[in-house]
């Protein structure tokens, strides 16, 4: 899409000729449409020469509409809509080339034509090629549906103490990354720190990473200003907090956020908390890139990069089953408790989750929760201040209870039945300790 914006003229329009050239002078090891475009059979060498030589004066091209122009509905940015629906209805989580290449022909059918493009061998060309580099779609998708429960249950566990730590953190570390200002109005300056946090998280699996605003590089504590060093209002910090928190749920999957402030010497630093993705998995910003951190860097990852990231270990599942040599045993049942922080000191009916250690050692947990019928889980993103919170140690004389209070249980069951247009059910739970081992049980739990 960057190519396409490229081959914008003064007047806000895309010329198809110049378009084409670009993108046939791309790439052809990562980009399969430069491959496909470089195909005797999809467009003749001899017609792509003779369309340099006049490529100036081939005034075949699309129009910014006004309307456009107002929003940010640029041509590139319709073409991304159409791709991301030909993604959804082919029932993936991710544009590819092949998604691109079909909302380019939807779009500029007629005009690739009259360049000599033959628009049906260049469609298949290119989904033969995205097939050679990354095998069968269907088993390499990078996978969207990282939980955010998940996330949130992990940053929940994060101490305080360890997040302000983190000012003295190096950002060759890879994990920490530091902004004078918070304030992004701007919303080119908004996409950088979508970016820089999207890289954080994706250079990072399954770790806490962090952007830290207002600080300058080399450490220094400047507090809540602007990028000229101008106090900031309370309003323009929500707002940028907002706007942040909000650019990074629109990314896929989206990327959940915990601030925390930090006040040195009457100066107030906020940290944006992010958990780093799960293995097997991917980023993927607003406009559709993959970026990464290594160490103080930020790069772009290439096609064989994520069909790396894809082939990473996923989490280890061990099944509770009778004959199950694991010491760490899950179960999951109905039952009431009566604590004296409950209102009104009254015994309230739950779905409790209880986890086991009959090891000799203690085996920290990060994270439990209940599974459903649709294949979603359910956790409990905020403890009642008397529960054990995550991260926490299971011994053999302390399990640890997750307990999920009836009622609002209910609820969330009819909720999800109803996105589901049918009955959904507890079908089990599940807890994840810290070398990323998921234990599961297979119960069916009527509530």
């Amino acid at each position: 899409m960057a190519l396409l914006h490229d081959a914008r003229d003064r007047d806000g329009l895309i010329w198809t000729g110049w378009a084409a050239l670009m993108l046939v002078d791309g790439d052809q090891t990562n980009s399969a449409i430069a491959y496909a475009l470089n195909e005797p059979s999809v467009w003749a060498e001899g017609l792509r020469w003779s369309l340099r030589d006049r490529a100036r004066g081939c005034k075949t091209g699309v129009e910014l509409a006004a309307e456009d122009q107002r929003s940010t509905g640029t041509d590139e940015a319709r073409l991304v809509r159409d791709a991301e629906q030909g993604a959804r209805a082919a029932g993936g989580d991710v544009v590819r080339e092949s998604h691109v290449a079909c909302a380019l022909a939807g779009a500029w059918r007629d005009q690739l034509t009259g360049l000599g493009i033959r628009v049906d061998a260049m469609l298949e060309a290119v989904t033969r090629r995205e097939q050679e580099q990354i095998g069968d779609s269907r088993d390499t998708t990078i996978a969207a549906d990282a939980l955010g429960g998940d996330q949130v249950t992990y940053l929940q566990g994060i101490n305080p103490v360890e997040i302000e730590a983190t000012l003295g953190l190096p950002e060759s570390s890879g994990r920490v990354d530091r902004k004078r200002s918070l304030l992004n109005a701007d919303q080119g300056i908004l996409a950088r720190q979508e970016v820089c946090a999207v890289a954080l998280v994706n250079g990072n699996p399954e770790t806490p990473v962090y952007m830290q605003f207002g600080v300058e590089d080399d450490g220094t504590v400047v507090g809540e200003v602007n990028q000229q060093g101008r106090q900031l209002g309370a309003k323009e910090v929500i707002d940028s907090q907002r706007r942040f928190v909000s650019r990074l749920q629109n990314c896929r999957p989206p990327v959940v956020v915990r601030w925390h402030c930090v006040e040195r010497v009457d100066k107030r630093v906020w940290i944006a908390c992010m958990w780093g993705r799960t293995r097997g998995t991917a980023v993927q910003t607003v406009g559709g890139a993959y970026p990464y951190r290594s160490g103080e860097d930020t790069f772009y990852a290439d096609m064989d990069t994520l069909v790396a990231w894809r082939a990473e270990r996923p989490p280890q599942t061990v099944k509770m089953e009778s004959t199950a040599s694991s010491k760490i045993i899950v179960e999951v049942h109905p039952g009431s408790l009566h604590h004296p922080l409950l209102t009104g000191g009254q015994a309230q009916e739950h779905v409790i989750v209880t986890v086991y250690n009959q090891g000799e050692r203690p085996v920290r947990l990060v994270s439990a929760g209940l599974k459903l019928s649709n294949g979603h889980t359910l956790v409990q993103p905020l403890p009642l201040p008397w529960q054990p919170q995550f991260p926490f140690d299971v011994t053999d004389r302390e399990p640890f209870n997750l307990l999920f209070e009836l009622s609002q249980l209910r609820e969330n069951l009819r909720v999800a039945s109803e996105k589901a247009g049918e009955p959904v059910r507890i079908v089990g739970a599940w807890a994840r300790d810290a070398a990323n081992r998921t234990y599961e049980v297979d119960t069916e739990i009527r509530v």
